[in-house]
């Protein structure tokens, strides 16, 4: 019995060495020297300083990824906003030329309109005074055997054209005023008396 109570005590001393070694060894290398190599057996510390590092390595490299997307998206949002604005100016270059052609077409169509009706279904007058004050008058609204515009209503737009290029010619009109009525003159009658000149 004696023996038994010996060797306890004996194995529990034993065991506190042993636990103080370790605690003692977890807190530095411990370097196993063989004959061609030598081994390093990391501790905790070691382990939680390496984890610090990598997260720290981790955290700047995921830092450095958002600005990398960033700067990319930033690169493609500019261009992509210089591609739409390009294509809206090209649009928007044709769809004035666009209206411009169909005004032209619509000026010639005025033309031809005034040219088939005018004199048999009435007349087209303007104004001396104006640049485009025209109206349509009726055939059995003119006046005398000729059948000319009414003194209130001005002259037929033929002859207010013509009166407006000898102004031009003596330097009282410019050219675009001269243009501007000529263009206007069968616009307003039309507008005016769209009834009347129906095709």
């Amino acid at each position: 019995m004696r023996f038994l109570t010996i060797f306890s005590a004996f194995a529990a001393a034993e065991r506190s060495a042993i636990s103080q070694e370790f605690e003692a060894t977890s807190h530095r290398h411990v370097d196993l020297a063989g004959e061609n190599a030598t081994l390093v057996l990391a501790t905790q510390a070691d382990l939680l300083d390496m984890q610090k590092v990598m997260l720290q390595h981790i955290e700047k490299v995921n830092l450095e990824l958002q600005e990398t997307i960033k700067s990319t998206f930033k690169a493609l949002d500019e261009t992509v906003a210089s591609e739409v604005q390009q294509m809206q100016d090209r649009a928007q270059f044709y769809l004035e030329q666009t209206y411009a052609m169909l005004y032209t077409l619509q000026v010639s169509e005025w033309r031809l309109q005034m040219a088939a009706r005018h004199g048999t279904h009435g007349r087209c007058c303007c104004q001396a005074t104006s640049m485009s004050s025209c109206e349509w008058v009726d055939h059995w609204l003119l006046v005398g055997h000729e059948r000319i515009c009414p003194a209130h209503v001005g002259k037929d737009y033929l002859d207010h054209f013509t009166d407006r290029m000898k102004a031009k010619a003596q330097n009282e009109l410019t050219e675009d005023q001269v243009a501007s009525g000529s263009d206007q003159s069968p616009a307003m009658c039309i507008y005016l008396h769209k009834s009347t000149l129906v095709s």
